[in-house]
């Protein structure tokens, strides 16, 4: 315990108790925690997969766009998406970029 920093020894202290409460189960504590990282994971796979499927939405969008385009289409973006739908991509990307950011604010400790 003497390789702990000042911090350290002061948290080890604040919240490592030695004689654990009566009715604590080391066990079921184990069984708690695999089953909080299972389902983290769970949720981690699940918005993984909502991002790709919302990634191929707007790869869709813009490539069927482009073809028009290349076909001869002589509209804009904006007329041939419609206003509702355009702001629609549009705001998905917004929302991402939003949630990208706090992940890399969150992420500098």
């Amino acid at each position: 315990m003497s390789d702990l920093s000042k911090n350290q020894l002061l948290d080890y202290k604040k919240w490592y108790n030695e004689k654990p409460e009566e009715g604590f189960s080391p066990e079921r504590n184990k069984k708690v925690i695999e089953d909080s990282i299972k389902k983290a994971q769970m949720m981690r796979q699940r918005k993984h997969t909502d991002y790709i499927e919302q990634l191929r939405e707007r790869s869709d969008a813009v490539v069927s766009y482009l073809k028009r385009v290349e076909m001869g289409m002589e509209k804009d973006v904006e007329s041939y998406f419609g206003r509702q739908e355009l702001a629609r991509l549009r705001g998905q990307k917004i929302v991402e970029e939003i949630r990208g950011r706090s992940k890399r604010l969150f992420s500098l400790d």
